[in-house]
């Protein structure tokens, strides 16, 4: 097949691809299952394969129809292994074979590993599959949380998935899973920077503060989870790892670094969700907010990429870079942080134009990997780059919140 010449302007655009809808375990946290969206009750268990097959050609459309560069296709679920092997193989081929030729394409899959066999491992060498585990620490903070149908905990099985994984890593035949780990009342940041970097050996981690908004805001756990960042950064910053990636610190560093107006969001458009019938949404976590979130009258089979991001519901997201003026016009980390993530900036009477939840969280990070950054790099360099990000932010407020308006000037930031 001939190698397609890629645009010199990166667009970036992630896609989440609920193959399954349904989950082996029952964590007690699960926004999908337990956070008030029961749409997936009405939806396929496993995605059919002539949906992937009209999935890939719906990509391959947006791709050449908005000129993105870089595409990643995670599947999800519920728990993606559920599908099976052979069904598993079949929606990578027809993911490669519809998109490899004109953008660059990765497959990613989010799995709790219990699965996981010697097979497995020989379709994600063979589709070049990246893997992410979820995994919530040691078995007392796991367990508590991450439990099957009998309400056994399920870190033993979790534990012994990675180690394969991490073996077929050794061997050379894929490349080195991450790890997401959601944060509960008894995280603790030194025991679960150990436990990740040194006993489970992982390399990169993200360490997801629990979904809140302003509807739902607990002061207590955004309190805990400012202290849990906090502990944590002093502890990443004093182990001088540059091989040790901690997802958020990872991207509000480069916010603070760049030298152009890339931030967060600024080359990507927002992330959307294929459903099972291939029915299209934002951001599935924010289904339990408002019925139009779970069922945008979007889908595959109807509409085109370019025709669903021309759907008013954007507008009410502000497309997750268009700051609010009040809270973040005047604030030096706003060219860093981007607002934060779309689903903690809900305000049931602001909708998206809020600040997020745990803004406090990223003042005290941006502070701290300020003054770090200042060992080797003069505050008014970091400053001067900083301003210039958050007068791009600004001049994008500005702008119509519509497709037309906002694609172009993605690929005039990067």
């Amino acid at each position: 097949m001939q190698e397609a010449k890629m645009p010199d302007k990166k667009i970036s655009l992630y896609v989440v691809i609920k193959v399954a809808e349904v989950c082996n375990i029952a964590c007690t946290y699960c926004y999908f299952f337990f956070g008030g969206d029961e749409s997936y009750k009405e939806k396929p268990g496993f995605m059919p394969h002539a949906t992937m097959v009209k999935t890939a050609n719906f990509l391959r459309k947006g791709v050449e129809d908005l000129g993105i560069t870089d595409l990643t296709v995670c599947f999800h679920g519920g728990e993606p292994l559920m599908v099976g092997k052979r069904r598993f193989g079949a929606y990578c081929r027809a993911l490669r074979e519809a998109l490899d030729d004109i953008v660059r394409l990765r497959i990613d899959v989010q799995t709790n590993a219990m699965l996981v066999d010697d097979a497995w491992i020989q379709l994600f060498s063979e589709h070049d599959v990246g893997i992410g585990v979820s995994i919530d620490g040691p078995a007392a903070m796991h367990d508590r949380v991450r439990i099957d149908k009998n309400y056994v905990g399920t870190h033993s099985r979790t534990v012994e998935g990675l180690a394969k994984l991490q073996q077929a890593v050794a061997n050379g035949q894929i490349r080195a899973p991450a790890a997401i780990c959601v944060l509960g009342e008894d995280s603790d940041a030194a025991t679960l920077f150990d436990y990740f970097f040194d006993e489970l050996k992982v390399r990169a981690v993200s360490f997801r503060a629990p979904i809140m908004d302003w509807g739902t805001l607990s002061p207590e756990v955004e309190a805990r989870t400012r202290v849990f960042y906090r502990e944590l950064l002093d502890l990443w910053l004093s182990r001088g790892d540059p091989g040790l990636t901690i997802e958020l610190f990872r991207r509000l560093f480069g916010g603070l670094l760049a030298d152009h107006n890339w931030f967060p969001a600024t080359h990507e458009l927002p992330l959307i969700v294929v459903r099972s019938d291939g029915a299209l949404c934002p951001h599935d976590a924010l289904g339990p907010l408002d019925l139009q979130y779970q069922n945008s009258g979007c889908s595959i089979f109807t509409h085109s990429l370019q025709s669903f991001f021309d759907h008013n519901l954007w507008g009410t997201m502000a497309w997750g870079f268009h700051l609010p003026e009040q809270e973040c016009s005047s604030c030096k980390w706003a060219g860093a942080c981007g607002g934060g993530d779309v689903e903690n900036r809900f305000d049931p009477v602001a909708g998206f134009k809020r600040k997020s939840v745990y803004c406090e969280t990223y003042r005290d990070v941006c502070d701290r990997l300020h003054l770090y950054a200042a060992r080797s790099m003069s505050t008014v360099e970091i400053d001067r780059r900083l301003s210039r990000r958050r007068a791009t932010l600004l001049s994008l407020r500005q702008k119509e919140v519509d497709r037309s308006a906002v694609i172009p000037v993605l690929g005039e930031l990067t």
